[in-house]
């Protein structure tokens, strides 16, 4: 910064700001490192809340999730008989791998 530019208007300005900040500084560095994490974490909630409503919101506007696709999704893998008979209630087999050795 020039010296030349330097009124008092201008240093009093820079003073007030400097003052200011001693001031938030002093604040943070009396809180404790939670209490700053669950600052910060409100906050981040608050606005992802926001982001939300308004996703939300432009989705009702656009007429909600269209399926503009021909109607044929993936097809599914086909289900393991353990599963199958999960289901059922039944009980099937289960296989268990044989543990290795540890090696000291």
């Amino acid at each position: 910064m020039p010296l030349w530019s330097l009124t008092e208007e201008r240093v009093i300005d820079l003073e007030n700001q400097m003052n200011k900040k001693k001031d938030e500084h002093d604040s943070l560095a009396k809180k404790h490192i939670y209490e700053l994490w669950n600052t910060d974490i409100s906050e981040m909630l608050a606005v992802l809340e926001a982001v939300e409503i308004q996703e939300e919101k432009e989705r009702a506007a656009q007429g909600g999730l269209k399926n503009e696709g021909k109607g044929k999704g993936k097809k599914r893998a086909p289900v393991k008989a353990a599963v199958k008979a999960a289901a059922k209630g039944e009980t099937a087999p289960v296989k268990v791998p044989k543990a290795k050795p540890i090696e000291a």
